[in-house]
């Protein structure tokens, strides 16, 4: 097949040219008609992140052994929230970086590999298969290393591509495991070095991906040096599962509360409620939005956050009117509210101060501020045990 007179080509190639043009920011998940799915993220019409696929277990801990290979992944504490996301692959790898385990050069290694192994199968999708694209501009991720261009990347995949294609391998997935099912053929027809390589390797266990980097040799090496034996029938193929990436849920204990606190929003924004969601549920605490001011009352008595965060401009009823009427129940006496404005005037914060507010804090919040604002006015203490994450 000629990739370049493809029809799939194109629409994929168009697909990403439009997220260029429109500097595009959220997720284009692409499926294919054979059931694959995969997800990539742009920000800014940049590509920053690639998901989904076969083996995605697989394809994590195998960069992760690739590009650090010193590192236990069993000593790293990672907590539920994050293995349920959609993008959990990206969470663990940001989270290995904001706590300095892993460099800069080494978080963009791992992100143009997961690229370029998601394109490659893109392609080998486009072989037999349709392609259809839908957008999602709620979720943006937070990046901290930009990689390299993905038109270059689409080159160096493209040309993969066709070699793999030239030597009749269109049909064969890395994703598969090769299997030695007439091993006496073999170890008669090459010395006993070797097959004992070949013997220990290939036993229906290891993908052509993961025995790539076994031996670190491209996918098309590792092929070249078994098609001998798979052209005499010596070798076949077969299917296998991803591995169990398993992160056992945190138990955290806190101190004030002996409980996990529910951080509450009250923000028309939809997107900076998913916002703060992600980040507070990441840190094992547990997070409710409320996006019209006038039924939020009502809404916050039900749920009895330990803490809220309240935005100062909304329709109808404003931050500070919302933070005296709060104050006015028995429930929300004590709890802390911190009022949340793109303003950092003092009049402003001495006015949220009258309407009974614990704090203040520009609306353009960081992680680490948000998180410290949390951890200051309810004097967290989170002690997690992680007993393994991979089995």
């Amino acid at each position: 097949m000629d990739l370049p007179e493809n029809q799939e080509l194109r629409k994929l190639i168009q697909q990403f040219h439009v997220n260029t043009q429109l500097r595009y920011s959220g997720k284009l998940e692409i499926k294919s008609s054979k059931n694959h799915t995969w997800i990539l993220y742009y920000q800014f019409g940049q590509l920053v992140w690639a998901t989904g696929g076969t083996h995605p277990n697989r394809r994590w801990l195998r960069n992760i052994n690739q590009i650090c290979p010193h590192l236990d992944i069993t000593q790293i504490k990672f907590n539920e929230p994050i293995i349920s996301a959609d993008h959990w692959d990206y969470l663990l790898l940001l989270k290995l970086y904001n706590d300095n385990i892993i460099q800069p050069e080494q978080f963009n290694k791992f992100v143009i590999n997961s690229l370029k192994e998601i394109f490659f199968d893109i392609y080998q999708n486009l072989y037999d298969a349709t392609l259809t694209f839908e957008r999602d501009t709620d979720i943006v991720l937070e990046i901290k290393v930009i990689p390299a261009s993905s038109r270059t990347l689409l080159k160096q995949v493209k040309e993969e591509w066709n070699q793999w294609n030239e030597i009749g391998l269109a049909t064969i997935s890395p994703h598969l495991s090769p299997i030695l099912v007439q091993s006496e053929n073999v170890n008669q027809e090459t010395e006993f070095s070797i097959f004992k390589q070949f013997h220990k390797a290939i036993n229906g266990k290891h993908t052509l991906y993961d025995l790539a980097v076994k031996n670190q040799q491209s996918i098309l090496e590792i092929m070249l040096s078994l098609l001998p034996h798979i052209m005499k029938g010596n070798i076949k193929f077969q299917e296998v599962a991803d591995i169990s990436l398993v992160a056992h849920k945190l138990s955290p204990v806190y101190a004030n509360h002996g409980k996990v606190p529910l951080i509450a929003c009250v923000d028309d924004s939809v997107n900076f409620c998913k916002l703060l969601d992600r980040i507070i549920t990441s840190h094992g605490m547990n997070f409710i939005s409320v996006n019209d001011s006038v039924q939020a009352i009502p809404h916050l008595l039900a749920s009895k956050p330990d803490f809220i965060f309240l935005d100062l401009v909304m329709p109808i009823l404003n931050g500070y009117e919302l933070c005296a009427q709060l104050r006015c129940t028995s429930v929300f006496a004590n709890t802390p509210i911190v009022i949340l404005t793109s303003s950092t005037g003092v009049f402003d914060q001495a006015r949220a101060k009258a309407f009974g507010a614990t704090d203040f804090l520009n609306k353009y919040i960081t992680r680490d501020t948000l998180l410290h604002a949390i951890n200051k006015h309810l004097q967290l203490e989170i002690h997690d045990d992680l007993e393994q994450l991979v089995s």
